[in-house]
């Protein structure tokens, strides 16, 4: 539009000059004089026309630039509504799966509530079936009284202690058939025993890793970080705290309390049964471990809970340790250079075959009396 208000301007502009040119060239006659007149005016009317047009025009423009602003924000508050509905979308999604988790989570500790304690589940890997006992949530008296006169000091001193969750623990000992099974080899020292003797001479790390892979084959969550292979193999738990430990859902190793509870089953004497009756040590084992489950269970279905081959626990060994943790889901893991474990074995005397007693190696040992079970949620 302006381009062609230019060229108006100027045509206009060489007309007027052409015409004042013939007028004094001519004399300044009359006629002439008429027809500028005349061309002034037609070239003033073209002026105001063009002038009319170019002020069309600007209010066109004014008005397309509003319509854009316009648009432009109504696709604003258009994206800012999808933003919200999706926001409110995302929200009910997350409620939904919350109130679903609550929902599993209310049937899951009713499911645990009905179950009774000793019950039986059996879990196969690696074509090894493995069976383990439900051990429920509960209190019990831990440790020894002053009135035991077999306890030594670091069984004390006694006090009442809580397990908030209940745990599967494997029935017996795990065999050097399971251990082969899911792991290739057997580093059991009394190999000829067979494969349902439990498996020994394993580390506690070695443990670590073989739990690790049953969880794995299990396609459950590992309970333990470990670098390194076979005796070499070094191992803590994830976050090395006791609270996330009892809490993994994977294969793991019980901690103290859960074990002494477990071995209790309700009982609160030294021992869940007359001693020849459950377990074997050094006067009727014939200076060998045994095959496992031959001896009377405790009340809970477990065997050889006392006896046979001692069972590493998860945590780390303090004398002193009773005065020094909680009452509620107790775990130590402050100095971890020596490992507890407990039940007495085959080569050992009949006051090391009680619940209560604490016995201790270094974790990177393989010792032919020291075996293991475990136990996941």
């Amino acid at each position: 539009m302006k381009s062609q208000v230019k060229k108006i301007g100027y045509a206009g502009m060489l007309v007027l000059l052409v015409l004042w040119w013939m007028g004094h060239a001519e004399g300044g006659g009359g006629d002439t004089k008429s027809l500028v007149g005349w061309l002034k005016s037609v070239y003033s009317g073209l002026l105001s026309r063009v002038s009319g047009v170019e002020n069309k025009s600007r209010q066109m423009e004014q008005r397309l630039a509003k319509l854009e602003e316009e648009a432009t924000a109504a696709v604003r508050a258009a994206q800012q509504r999808a933003e919200r509905a999706e926001r409110r979308a995302e929200r009910a999604e997350r409620q939904l799966r919350q109130e679903a988790a609550k929902r599993q989570e209310a049937a899951k500790r009713q499911e645990v509530a009905k179950r009774k304690a000793g019950e039986s589940k059996i879990f196969q890997s690696s074509g090894a079936e493995f069976t383990v006992r439900w051990i429920p949530a509960g209190k019990f008296m831990m440790g020894s009284p002053n009135s035991d006169r077999d306890a030594w000091d670091q069984e004390k001193p006694q006090r009442e202690v809580e397990l908030t969750r209940g745990f599967w623990m494997m029935e017996t000992e795990l065999t050097q058939g399971q251990y082969k099974a899911v792991m290739g080899e057997n580093p059991s020292k009394h190999a000829l025993c067979g494969d349902n003797c439990p498996v020994e001479s394993v580390t506690w790390h070695e443990v670590a890793l073989f739990a690790n892979k049953l969880s794995e084959i299990g396609q459950l969550p590992k309970c333990f970080t470990c670098k390194g292979a076979g005796k070499e193999a070094r191992c803590e738990a994830h976050g090395n705290k006791g609270s996330d430990y009892i809490g993994c859902k994977g294969w793991r190793l019980p901690t103290e309390a859960e074990w002494e509870y477990a071995a209790r089953a309700g009982t609160t004497t030294p021992r869940y049964g007359e001693l020849d009756a459950v377990g074997w040590y050094d006067g009727n084992s014939g200076g060998k471990t045994q095959p496992v489950g031959q001896k009377q269970p405790n009340a809970w279905g477990l065997y050889d809970m006392l006896g046979n081959v001692w069972e590493w626990c998860y945590d780390g060994w303090d004398s002193s340790a009773y005065t020094k943790l909680g009452a509620v889901d107790p775990v130590y893991v402050a100095d971890t250079s020596s490992r507890v474990d407990r039940g007495g074995s085959w080569d050992y005397n009949a006051r090391y075959l009680r619940a209560a007693y604490r016995g201790r190696d270094r974790p990177t040992e393989r010792i032919s009396s020291v075996g293991f079970r475990l136990v996941r949620r």
